[in-house]
């Protein structure tokens, strides 16, 4: 009896156990996963980009949306080894590759031109390119930014610098429903200004992640302002018959030895100050339907 006392005693036991480990088990699976991104990912992305492209080309990927930084496009390729930001009423808005003005900008691999052509100036008097594509374009609204140094044989032609392709945001970069807001203030100690910055966006797939639509906007509202020299008669050498000399008297045609030198004045300076209220409003809207692997509809 005592035998058969202790083997019910164990399999009691062995039953409790059991049921303990089942709930366990039951209750690791409902545990919730949270999971922190950060910034890594897209450097990662950007240096795979670059490693395993066939061309001279790097790369900014936002990993989430409206999370691309700075304002403007121009402003976020300043990041990009080898591209120089050119000023426009205080804010980037547009690039040199190497130094040469004359790039292909490309959205979504589609050519776009503005009024002032590839290269050109702005139509401001401080002769800036204050509303160039780059400029108009938010970063917010962008997924990656790519500059390809040396153009190949099935790129389009005519870039002196190189190729810029901006890539707008989708709905199939991140499956599912997702929802973006964020909101930033800016102070001008310029010109003693308040601006703000909204932006908003909403994602989603459906029919098992074969349809994605995008909708997103974002408002920036700023007053920018920029002051400059320049003149209507040029830069003029100072007559023979004249010399200058600074606050104490001193000659300045004359070097360290006492030679006489060539002096070149601005014969008409003119100063100048702009100031623009620049309010600008971009949306996005995007619909996709991938109906195979192979086959992608893109609206």
């Amino acid at each position: 009896m005592k035998i058969k006392k202790l083997s019910i005693v164990a399999s009691a036991v062995g039953t409790i156990l059991c049921t303990n480990i089942g709930t366990a088990q039951e209750i690791d699976k409902s545990v919730e996963v949270i999971e922190v991104k950060g910034v890594r990912t897209s450097l990662i992305a950007a240096t795979a980009n670059k490693r395993y492209s066939s061309q001279i080309e790097d790369s900014i990927i936002a990993d989430d949306i409206g999370k691309l930084p700075d304002v403007t496009v121009a402003e976020s390729l300043g990041r990009v080894a080898g591209v120089q930001v050119d000023q426009g009423i205080g804010e980037g808005s547009s690039v040199s590759i190497r130094g040469l003005r004359d790039n292909v900008i490309l959205y979504n691999g589609r050519t776009i031109v503005d009024v002032n052509g590839r290269g050109g100036m702005g139509m401001d008097t401080l002769n800036t390119s204050s509303y160039s594509i780059m400029a108009m374009v938010p970063s917010a609204l962008t997924k990656s930014l790519t500059v390809t140094k040396l153009s190949s044989a099935d790129m389009i032609d005519g870039a002196m610098g190189g190729v810029i392709n901006i890539k707008s945001q989708t709905a199939f970069d991140n499956p599912g429903e997702q929802k973006a807001f964020s909101y930033a203030a800016n102070y001008n100690d310029q010109n003693n200004s308040l601006g703000n910055q909204l932006f908003g966006s909403y994602s989603n797939t459906f029919s098992d992640n074969s349809v994605g639509v995008l909708l997103s906007a974002n408002l920036d509202k700023r007053e920018v302002s920029q002051d400059g020299v320049g003149t209507f008669n040029g830069w003029t050498s100072l007559a023979n018959d004249r010399i200058a000399t600074d606050s104490e008297g001193n000659r300045l045609d004359l070097d360290a030895q006492g030679a006489e030198q060539k002096l070149f004045i601005n014969s008409d300076p003119r100063f100048q100050q702009i100031i623009d209220d620049r309010d600008r409003l971009s949306a996005s809207s995007i619909v996709q339907w991938q109906p195979s692997e192979l086959s992608l509809i893109h609206i």
